[in-house]
């Protein structure tokens, strides 16, 4: 059996390493193995249904906490200065949800379960002399540091400054909140996103210019309730406190380039967009997926390795300009009114468009394209 090298032991590294021990004896290069079980347990993702597929197809869904998973069969958007709502409905593809709420911690934690009882997978420390004797047979990096784009010739990625940053933080409301809903609230400054996850709780992901940003993390919870109340109140209704928050800043990069001679990027290596959308993640198990797909119908590496550049620089690319196009659409003060009145009129009444955007964005479009064996319309 062949060896790999995958660097970065975060979930699409440890991801790549149970899907690929199929095939290869994995090598998962960890910088420090004592930090393999640290998750920040108060973060969230919304995973789409192509990741809720690898999740049951690996093994990985049995093993978390279902009372806090939480499905949702409908996204609401609107514009504070626009008449017309925006509304994604599960029906409209004819799947009972759009994508599920789930905790980073129980992704992590069903992961290393999974890996402690697969063969083939090997966790080596980054100062470990053992990798000079593997001799890989192709290398994967998963993340990627700052001073690891010097290596890289500008040709081979592109990069956006958003000048922003967001904040995460949980609402509590003073009544039950629709717990299949997820919403998304714009303005000329703002984005708002609310994930429900409990019966009278949402996570909030909000991002605006860093300045204000900065401001709001300087400020007391109650004058970030007012504001909150003031924004989502007439939506949510009243919002009672808010948890602890964590701040990060907004970056925006895409790998034109994923195969060098015997490395390939996935994951964080190769892309990081805006949260609006909450693709960051299920973008790393795309890659994931498609490398797969690679392995089972190519015989020859390079082919692989190939055929996986040439597809997620198409899928990823894809994403990447839709949501910077969005962000811009939904926030820039020099597009009219009247024109993103229009255009939100149109798309709402375009069916086919519409649902073309909805498939392409929860992974089914993927599943449909890639994968000849039977996928399940989730019902969790």
């Amino acid at each position: 059996m062949k060896n790999i090298l995958i660097y970065g032991d975060g979930i699409i590294g440890k991801f790549s390493a149970l899907v690929l021990s199929s095939y290869y004896k994995v090598y998962l290069v960890s910088k420090n193995q004592k930090s393999n079980k640290k998750y920040n347990q108060e973060r969230f993702f919304s995973i789409n249904l192509l990741t809720k597929f690898m999740l049951i197809k690996y093994g990985l869904w049995n093993h978390m906490h279902k009372e806090r998973i939480f499905g949702y069969n409908k996204i609401i958007t609107w514009h504070e200065y626009l008449s017309e709502d925006v509304i994604f409905n599960s029906s409209d593809i004819s799947f009972d949800r759009l994508g599920y709420i789930v905790k980073e911690e129980d992704i992590i934690k069903s992961l290393d379960i999974q890996l402690e009882s697969t063969d083939n997978i090997v966790v080596v420390n980054s100062n470990d002399a053992k990798l000079n004797e593997i001799n890989p047979e192709f290398i994967i990096k998963s993340n990627l540091n700052k001073e690891d784009f010097l290596n890289y010739n500008k040709s081979h990625y592109e990069s956006i400054n958003y000048n922003q940053k967001a904040i995460s933080m949980n609402l509590t409301c003073d009544h039950e909140i629709n717990q299949v809903v997820a919403l998304q609230r714009f303005d000329k400054d703002h984005i708002q996103g609310l994930l429900p996850i409990s019966k009278n709780k949402y996570n909030l992901i909000w991002s605006a210019k860093s300045s204000v940003i900065d401001e709001l993390t300087n400020s007391e919870n109650r004058e970030i309730l007012e504001i909150l109340n003031t924004n989502l109140s007439n939506r949510i209704g009243k919002i009672q406190k808010i948890s602890s928050r964590v701040v990060y800043p907004l970056t925006g990069f895409n790998m034109r380039k994923y195969h060098f001679n015997n490395m390939i990027l996935n994951g964080g290596a190769a892309h990081s967009i805006h949260p609006m959308a909450g693709l960051g993640l299920n973008m790393g198990i795309q890659d994931i997926y498609i490398l797969n797909k690679s392995v089972e119908n190519n015989d020859d590496t390079q082919k692989i390795l190939q055929s996986y550049e040439n597809e997620c620089t198409y899928e990823n690319t894809r994403f990447y300009k839709t949501i910077n196009f969005l962000v811009k659409f939904y926030t820039d003060q020099k597009i009219p009114d009247m024109i993103q009145t229009k255009s939100l009129y149109l798309f709402n009444r375009n069916k086919l468009i519409k649902n073309k955007v909805i498939e392409i964005a929860t992974g089914i479009h993927a599943l449909k394209s890639q994968s000849k064996e039977e996928y399940c319309k989730p019902n969790c």
